[in-house]
């Protein structure tokens, strides 16, 4: 079906009863990229290492910010339960390794120093989105 990459997203794909299945199925493929994209609270080294034995396999985790940003937007633990994995793979496995944050208008000013930060320790790929509104809920401007 000429498929090149897998992304497992939507709630937190960790949470699903066959997820370890699921991952090992699409890395065993030969042609497929599998990636997830996840707030990274229930991953920790074993895990990660675990996942991450596939080189073409991706990790993608949702970071808004330093601390005191992510914390506003986020669960106030996200943020040091992904630091506490995320530095030890980042010298053998940064090219499996994304951040992806949202840019909030409040923040706008404090991207470009998360963005240094994430740099300093090897974050090679750092993908910034804008806030997107969805659904069909009505747009009041205040």
């Amino acid at each position: 079906m000429k498929i090149f990459e897998v992304t497992l997203r939507g709630g937190e794909a960790l949470t699903h009863k066959d997820f370890d299945e699921i991952w090992d199925y699409s890395n065993k493929k030969p042609f497929l990229s599998t990636n997830i994209i996840t707030n990274g609270m229930l991953l920790n080294s074993e895990k990660v290492k675990q996942m991450l034995y596939n080189p073409n396999s991706k990790i993608i985790v949702s970071l808004d910010g330093l601390d005191f940003i992510n914390s506003k937007y986020r669960d106030p633990a996200q943020y040091s339960l992904v630091m506490d994995w995320l530095p030890k793979f980042l010298p053998e496995s940064q090219n499996q390794l994304v951040i992806l944050s949202t840019l909030y208008k409040e923040d706008y000013d404090e991207m470009l120093n998360f963005s240094k930060f994430l740099a300093s320790m090897g974050v090679k790929y750092h993908h910034i989105t804008t806030l997107k509104r969805m659904g069909g809920s009505e747009f009041k401007k205040r």
